[in-house]
């Protein structure tokens, strides 16, 4: 029996997904062998089944069940979008400037876009949200 209410199921649920759509990648990438060592392969494989059984036991202890088939979509835009808010943070001319010195008209221009780009997504971002409270 879980102590959730059915929101916080969902999203457990949903955020469940994510986790394992990333770990979906890091195997991909993994298996592609560019830029890892020997072993490091066989250790992602290895972290990546570990942290998919955690994940299940994680569902079993909740009594989450299984993903569902087709999970609500929405969720995991939201998570991309607030990830593509902080690589967007990432790019201000502050945070540039500890790779080496930005002149002037550089970093006006960076910033200007960077901050369009960012007020774009986190109007996006506060859509879904939204949507995802309905």
């Amino acid at each position: 029996m879980s102590g959730l209410n059915p929101a916080q199921q969902r999203y457990l649920r949903s955020a469940l997904g994510t986790i394992e759509a990333h770990l979906q990648q890091i195997q991909v990438l993994a298996e592609t062998h560019r830029g890892l060592a020997r072993g490091r392969r066989r250790d992602l494989e290895r972290f990546v089944e570990s942290l998919r059984w955690q994940s299940g036991d994680l569902r079993r202890l909740l009594s989450l069940g299984d993903p569902p088939d087709e999970a609500d979509s929405r969720w995991s835009i939201y998570t991309h979008l607030e990830f593509l808010n902080i690589q967007l943070i990432e790019m201000t001319a502050s945070k540039l400037a500890s790779y080496g010195d930005l002149d002037e008209v550089t970093a006006r221009i960076l910033n200007t876009q960077v901050l369009r780009m960012q007020q774009t997504a986190l109007q996006e971002i506060a859509t879904i949200a939204a949507d995802l409270k309905a």
